[in-house]
């Protein structure tokens, strides 16, 4: 009978333990590369690139930033704020490739919300093999130089 209370009394420590795990992981815990905010423009043929994904790729990753791809969606204004851990958290220092594209279409998708050439955009513009746009975030605020996609 001993066994079976300890077992109950295991199970609901669970949730408080994994609760715990959580919130030290989100709250900035260790493990975690200084991040800097980061924002600017993407233009489409000098409109903004609504929609479009902006996604940062370290072009020599450490240990600690190999798998962190720092992104945002472009606003309406053409603007993004990059997130790595959190909404508008920005990235870590050092020289990204920058790689934009807009999403597949859907039946969901309104008129002109994704240009009509989008998937030529997406082979330009979103071609890890063959990148296209470069950036660089140092310490403290960041504003990148608009990017101007033809």
């Amino acid at each position: 009978m001993s066994s079976s209370v300890r077992f109950e009394n295991r199970a609901y420590r669970l949730p408080g333990v994994l609760l715990l795990i959580v919130s030290l992981t989100s709250c900035g815990g260790s493990g975690q590369v200084p991040v800097n905010r980061v924002s600017g423009k993407v233009l489409l043929g000098g409109n903004p690139a609504t929609g479009a994904t902006v996604r940062f790729v370290p072009i020599q990753p450490t240990a600690a930033t190999a798998k962190l791809r720092p992104m945002s969606v472009v606003g309406e204004d053409g603007s993004y704020t990059l997130a790595t851990y959190g909404y508008g958290d920005g990235a870590p220092e050092g020289q990204y490739n920058v790689f934009i594209t807009w999403p597949t279409p859907d039946e969901l998708t309104e008129p002109g919300e994704i240009p009509d050439d989008y998937r030529r955009l997406n082979e330009t513009y979103g071609d890890r093999k063959k990148p296209k746009l470069r950036a660089t975030v140092k310490k403290g605020d960041n504003e990148i130089p608009a990017f101007e996609l033809k």
